[in-house]
């Protein structure tokens, strides 16, 4: 076999195995903060506005009124205790010698995805910010492009907020065309290149069954200035964990669904992140009642149940997946 032939069936491997520890993980990690109880053993201290500011390089990352930072920082305490969000990052970006950049990640998508690559940002030192790339791209031909003039490195694909009622096949087929895609550049690179798709977030604001909005939930200055800044999303009930799959009470269910089954029917090269799985308890998190003129503390005149705040450690898991799916190392992305 030449070493072209090897490479490919190595990155093969690497994908399934690392979508089967991920999907484990995600899945074990979501029953376990179903429960109440499970939940309680990680509030184990008080943590102040200063202290969470401190933990980011740029302070203004994490400026925002919601985030439950506390929970988020006993969560880190209790899953990763042994390694910090940098030091997962860096194992990604570092795939040869130890402080030397040998790879860059590309996060391709809509505003969630734009969030990762800031969130990516806030959490590295500067020195590695022009390994980070962003684009905005979900037509076919402008995905083409973009992943040819990439020859190495991690391309992370998130996709499935922007499509609301009536658009579900429309997903799917958009779904199949662009992880289609990214199966081949992974399978014709090799072991240059990581390529990783990311299921949408959950849901954190009701609706009528089948009936998921676009973007956030915005209201009317009617009706919103009575909620906290920070405020006005809750947890709905489900996804309950079933494999990769969640239960019909969750109004965007259908999403994960056509994403996840992209990724299964393209083939072996591609790394599936359920983050439907994880997000469900990220409610806390959300941005919630904004003002226009946020930061400045000013009466909230929208509610945002889709976009999180950058809060120290609430991405982890994600950069742990990140890093399973580029070093197929799983136990290696738990220690510095």
């Amino acid at each position: 076999m030449n070493a072209m032939l090897v490479a490919t069936a190595v990155a093969q491997m690497a994908s399934d195995d690392a979508s089967s520890t991920i999907l484990a993980r995600f899945a074990m990690l979501s029953r376990d903060l179903s429960d109440p109880a499970y939940r309680e053993h990680f509030r184990v201290k008080d943590v102040s506005d200063a202290e969470v500011l401190a933990m980011a390089p740029s302070g203004d990352c994490w400026l925002c009124p919601g985030g439950d930072a506390e929970f988020r920082i006993a969560l880190h305490e209790r899953l990763f205790p042994d390694i910090s969000p940098v030091a997962q990052l860096e194992r990604v970006l570092e795939r040869g010698e130890r402080g030397s950049i040998d790879r860059s990640i590309l996060f391709v998508g809509d505003s969630l995805t734009l969030q990762l690559y800031e969130a990516a940002r806030c959490t590295l030192p500067s020195k590695y910010h022009d390994a980070l790339e962003y684009a905005d791209v979900e037509a076919l031909v402008d995905f083409r492009r973009t992943l040819a003039r990439k020859e190495r490195g991690v391309v992370l694909l998130n996709l499935g907020l922007r499509y609301g009622p009536g658009e579900k096949e429309e997903l799917r087929g958009r779904a199949d065309e662009l992880v289609g895609e990214l199966e081949r550049w992974s399978s014709d690179c090799g072991d240059a290149c990581v390529a990783i798709v990311a299921t949408a977030t959950t849901q954190h604001f009701s609706t009528a069954r089948d009936r998921v909005w676009r973007g956030h939930n915005s209201s009317s200055p009617v009706g919103v200035s009575h909620i906290p800044m920070g405020g006005g999303c809750a947890p709905l009930p489900g996804p309950f964990v079933q494999m990769q799959r969640v239960q019909p009470s969750s109004p965007n269910v259908w999403r994960s669904e056509a994403v996840s089954e992209a990724v299964h029917a393209a083939g072996n090269h591609v790394a599936l992140v359920p983050l439907h799985l994880i997000s469900q308890h990220w409610w806390s998190a959300m941005r919630g009642a904004m003002s226009n003129a946020f930061p400045e503390p000013k009466t909230p005149t929208f509610v945002d149940c889709t976009h999180y705040c950058l809060t120290p450690y609430l991405l982890q898991p994600l950069w742990w997946a990140v890093c399973v799916a580029a070093t197929g190392d799983a136990v290696g992305c738990e220690r510095e």
